[in-house]
């Protein structure tokens, strides 16, 4: 059965002005070599990390690529072997949801209030910038689609955890929209042009493929096995210990997914009527780059 929107919020496409720069000055400019794993917010990187240090010590060299790709990857030099992890734009909205409202070790930025955000950035030096440019646009563009009021003394944090489900989810596709979900598009292409652009070659360079964290989440040692062992040419066999090391579902990091199928369809209803499809896109375009 559907869910039903409230009704007191005038039926209203939200403005949206999205300005993120896909690369940032003189960032993820390192020429790679060997094997590496790309990632954006909220699409892998703690796997990423846990990956990096269990091949580590199994003696197998993996680079994990600066901090976020932000919608660069690097792979110009030879012999390179890439994985970037993307997830479909639903998922991570409802993930960036419970892990923004609800974490005990807050970032930053969740914790700054919208009032001390300031003006519209020209330009982005570091990532927390970025990330704070996300969310006052988001708050900015509820303001153009919702009767609900959001103070501009409240953090992006207490937001989420006083806004109704709705309202809530509805401040959350807006920041992805602004912000994670352009970069990891733009990423995603980067990575696909890569990989198309060596299929010619007889000794291909910069190898790069798109893997869909739910895809290796939902089964870990098959999904390990197909998604990361085979394009990264490691053993099969490491999936044993890189489950028991890194597929914690219950850590502090994880989001809760017991409420997810019925979250996505309640965002994929606030996409039709809220976003004009925009995530609906996102996730159409990432479909085609895997």
């Amino acid at each position: 059965m559907a869910l039903q929107l409230p009704s007191a919020r005038e039926v209203s496409t939200c403005h949206m002005e999205v300005t993120a720069p896909f690369i940032l000055p003189h960032h993820g400019t390192t020429p790679l070599t060997g094997r590496v794993i790309t990632t954006n917010h909220k699409t892998g990187t703690v796997l990423a990390k846990c990956l990096v240090h269990v091949l580590t010590q199994a003696g197998i060299k993996l680079v994990r690529a600066d901090i976020h790709t932000w919608g660069f990857t690097s792979t110009s030099s030879p012999d390179v072997r890439q994985i970037n992890l993307v997830r479909n734009p639903f998922v991570l909205v409802h993930s960036g949801y419970m892990y923004h409202r609800g974490t005990s070790s807050a970032e930053a930025w969740t914790v700054v209030p919208f009032r001390r955000m300031g003006a519209r950035y020209s330009s982005y030096t570091t990532e927390s910038s970025g990330y704070r440019q996300g969310a006052f646009d988001a708050h900015r563009s509820f303001r153009t689609c919702s009767n609900v009021t959001i103070s501009d003394d409240s953090t992006y944090r207490s937001a989420l955890n006083t806004l109704a489900l709705t309202d809530g989810l509805l401040l959350e596709c807006l920041r992805a929209l602004h912000r994670d979900i352009p970069y990891m598009v733009a990423s995603a292409l980067a990575c696909y042009h890569a990989r198309e652009s060596t299929k010619s070659l007889s000794a291909p360079k910069g190898r790069c493929g798109n893997v869909l964290l739910e895809g290796v989440m939902v089964d870990f040692r098959r999904g390990f096995a197909q998604y990361l062992a085979v394009p990264l040419n490691i053993s099969e066999a490491l999936g044993a210990p890189v489950a028991q090391m890194c597929y914690q579902p219950n850590s502090s990091h994880a989001s809760d997914h017991s409420e997810r199928a019925m979250a996505v369809e309640l965002i994929r209803e606030i996409d039709t009527r809220y976003l004009d499809g925009a995530l609906h896109r996102a996730e159409e375009t990432l479909l085609r780059l895997l």
